[in-house]
């Protein structure tokens, strides 16, 4: 009897489509020449360097097991958005390299607004999904 995987299972094709399949059932795709607007011209480590990123900081909550693999998969799809639609993380905390240094936001309501806007949800739930964002470490 094969043993069940508790982890995610992570793919990524040649067009830029990573996709990671978490325990029962569940999967996250994203489109990573969204992001990467250059991927095609990318060569292998290029790729690979990109993806093994947007994996770490899209998914960086997977190893918190008070969240369930649902809730993992809608905050990772939530900053991967807010990525593309921003090209640059959010002013959460932010952290590492690049210049950028770890900061607290201050604009909260500009964050929720834009979250209302992009995902045509009501102020209630756009300051939910702002708040989980604010609990990241990215």
């Amino acid at each position: 009897m094969a043993k069940e995987s508790t982890q995610a299972v992570w793919t990524c094709t040649d067009a830029g489509m990573m996709t990671g399949s978490f325990p029962g059932g569940l999967s996250v795709t994203y489109d990573l020449s969204r992001l990467y607007l250059g991927w095609a011209d990318m060569d292998e480590a290029e790729k690979f360097m990109a993806a093994y990123g947007v994996k770490q900081k899209c998914q960086d909550i997977s190893a918190d097991t008070k969240y369930t693999y649902q809730d993992k998969i809608d905050r990772g799809k939530v900053l991967f958005e807010y990525l593309v639609l921003n090209r640059k993380m959010p002013a959460t905390k932010r952290g590492g390299g690049f210049g950028i240094t770890k900061a607290v936001a201050v604009d909260v309501v500009s964050g929720v607004q834009a979250i209302m806007a992009k995902f045509n949800l009501t102020e209630e739930v756009a300051q939910s999904i702002q708040a989980e964002l604010d609990k990241l470490n990215v």
